[in-house]
């Protein structure tokens, strides 16, 4: 895993996601402690939920203990082999990404951005910002994700409609927005794919 290639600055955020990302609980917790009068600013119970601040500029407490140190916020970058599943518990699956990047991952709180298939090989962004990994995923911002693929044996002409025309997920028509071919080989065939 290589280390951070960017570090974002503080900035006001809400209490309960200040609280999640401090790695004490999760964001629907958080909302859980501060109505039941567990969290202080500045001195003061607050119950109220939204409260925008920069957490640098106050004094955070949970049952009058202050937060922990945040950990580096940021993106690194993991080479995902073969037979890894992108998430971070699966009972069903052999490896996860958590098997990849051990008790450092975990303090740093790392999400996957995306995911590639459990068959798949290559680049995976990992990051602990939570408004970034949202942006980069949700289909609402539409972030064009570029693959390319090596494909075993030749590409047929009668594949390249099959490749276009996608595949059906949850009952709706999921199709790339472009593929590609860009270079044959004796035992392969290499693919650019957009995906929107």
């Amino acid at each position: 895993m290589d280390a951070p290639a960017a570090k974002i600055e503080s900035r006001p955020r809400r209490l309960q996601v200040i609280l999640a990302e401090a790695g004490l609980t999760s964001r629907r917790k958080a909302e859980a402690w501060i109505a039941a009068g567990r969290v202080s600013v500045d001195g003061e119970i607050v119950r109220r939920q939204g409260l925008c601040l920069d957490a640098a500029g106050h004094d955070i407490r949970v049952d009058g203990r202050p937060l922990p140190s945040p950990p580096p916020v940021g993106v690194w970058k993991l080479h995902k082999p073969v037979g890894v599943t992108c998430t971070l518990e699966d009972r069903h699956a052999r490896r996860t990404l958590r098997d990849l990047w051990g008790s450092e991952g975990d303090r740093l709180g790392l999400r996957p951005v995306g995911r590639l298939d459990r068959d798949s090989r290559g680049l995976l962004l990992l990051s602990n910002d939570g408004e970034l990994t949202h942006r980069l995923t949700h289909p609402r911002y539409a972030v064009r994700r570029v693959y390319e693929a090596t494909l075993a044996g030749p590409l047929h002409a009668g594949l390249l409609p099959i490749l276009t025309a996608g595949v059906e997920i949850d009952g709706r028509r999921a199709r790339p927005e472009a593929v590609e071919v860009l270079r044959h080989e004796p035992a392969t065939t290499v693919v650019r794919i957009v995906i929107c």
